[in-house]
């Protein structure tokens, strides 16, 4: 390698530099935006069938039977059980892809904060989602069990 000898030839240099690892990035950017891109789009449709199968189980209609839908209600919560399943999937499904294309990116940083401080441990959104799900099973099988 040349030694450089003037101010200009250090500029075109470390421009030329940039620019090509530039170009180089490009691809791996594509790569992660259609990941993530296909991933939105699995998961609204996996969230959509979820919420179709808890629906077709009529897990809806026999929360509205048991007066828990109204209590859900006069609460302000107008989320029907399935929907919320339905979206908790989804949202689980796009953190995934979105953790895929930051590791495309190498983005190492940002997957480990996901999957070792978020997920093991603080308190994370799908912990509470989850959580209130199993809640709202339970209380849907307590309330099976006194009409029984």
């Amino acid at each position: 390698m040349n030694p450089v000898q003037t101010w200009g030839q250090a500029i075109t240099t470390s421009l030329l530099d940039l620019w090509m690892r530039f170009i180089t990035f490009i691809p791996t950017l594509i790569g992660a935006l259609l990941v993530f891109l296909l991933g939105l789009i699995i998961a609204s449709v996996i969230g959509k069938i979820v919420e179709r199968i808890v629906k077709a189980l009529r897990v809806d209609q026999a929360i509205e039977r048991i007066s828990i839908g109204e209590k859900l209600k006069e609460h302000g919560i107008t989320t029907t059980f399935s929907e919320f399943l339905g979206s908790l999937v989804q949202w689980f499904l796009v953190l995934v892809f979105l953790m895929a294309a930051t590791d495309i990116l190498g983005l190492v940083q940002v997957t480990d904060f996901y999957i070792f401080q978020m997920w093991w441990w603080q308190p994370s959104f799908f912990q509470l989602h989850f959580c209130l799900a199993v809640w709202y099973m339970q209380l849907f099988a307590q309330a099976l069990a006194l009409q029984a």
